[in-house]
């Protein structure tokens, strides 16, 4: 049997340089970063830029984990994320696969979850609500609850769940199997891509979160990771508007290194945590996204 080969065509080329300059310029300032928390004063001031560190030294996450915010800030940021992917992946599922069966008022129901996706309550309500009302201020919970429910994960859930053959459900209720022991011994089982989707989602946007944090816990034992990586920037930032020109170039290589060694403190969990989740994200998120 004779091969085809294929023709290599002028456009084929371009496209492929396009895409290999954007891949480059999006690891670029990653690689920088990286590198520019290993590098030391005399190299960062002799460039900036650079890609691979001379004489790489580990000076400034020495510095960082010295403080005493990196335990406890891991510690809430950990317990914050797990909570809330307990809770939201529990709700969401139950939600979603609510919405895939026929009830009366599923229609209301439905609506009732998809008004929120374009209007909220907005900022003050919510506060009010969390401090006022609730009492909830300075606990991880002021956190939690309002990341419960998300329209969205109910969508590309149910969406998901709709592909599953009802055969497998119907076939269970004929050997007695109640609604709650098909959805937790059929449908769970057969769901793992769109829950490894949805995980992933919900644990980088807790890991991610500050704003939050900011609003809601005003003592330092309880802020998550991230807002101490905010105070921290802000810190070296101030520090490096400095008038005095020596000390303002020996503060702001200082405190750039800090920044740098930061930033990939807090980047590590999620990157170690991504490949193993990887091939069921891509599946869920395309079934999920695409069929319903």
């Amino acid at each position: 049997m004779l091969s085809r080969k294929r023709k290599v065509y002028a456009s084929d080329i371009v496209i492929i340089l396009i895409l290999t300059l954007f891949a480059v310029s999006i690891m670029l300032p990653f690689i920088n970063a990286i590198s520019v928390s290993f590098i030391t004063e005399k190299e960062y001031l002799n460039n900036k830029l650079t890609l691979i560190p001379k004489e790489p030294t580990l000076s400034a996450y020495i510095a960082i984990f010295k403080q005493d915010w990196v335990i406890p800030g891991y510690k809430n940021s950990i317990i914050l994320s797990f909570l809330t992917w307990i809770y939201s992946l529990t709700i969401n599922s139950l939600a979603a696969y609510a919405i895939t069966k026929n009830f009366p008022g599923k229609k209301l129901v439905y609506l009732y979850f998809l008004i929120p996706m374009f209007f909220s309550g907005g900022l003050i309500p919510t506060y009010l609500v969390i401090v006022k009302l609730l009492g909830l201020k300075d606990t991880l919970a002021a956190l939690i609850l309002p990341a419960g429910v998300s329209t969205f994960y109910i969508l590309i859930m149910s969406s998901f769940f709709r592909e599953i053959p009802s055969s497998l459900a119907e076939s269970a209720k004929i050997d007695g199997a109640s609604e709650f022991k098909i959805f937790w011994r059929i449908i769970l089982p057969l769901s793992k891509p769109i829950l490894a989707t949805v995980s992933l989602f919900i644990i980088v946007t807790m890991w991610n979160e500050w704003f939050g944090a900011l609003l809601y816990l005003t003592k330092a034992k309880n802020w998550p990771l991230q807002l101490h990586l905010r105070r921290i920037i802000n810190q070296y930032a101030e520090s490096s508007m400095e008038t005095n020109s020596q000390s303002l170039v020996r503060q702001q290589v200082y405190a750039e290194g800090i920044r740098m060694a930061a930033v990939m403190v807090t980047m590590v969990p999620i990157m170690i945590v991504y490949p193993f989740l990887q091939k069921y994200f891509a599946k869920g998120i395309m079934i999920g996204a695409v069929k319903g």
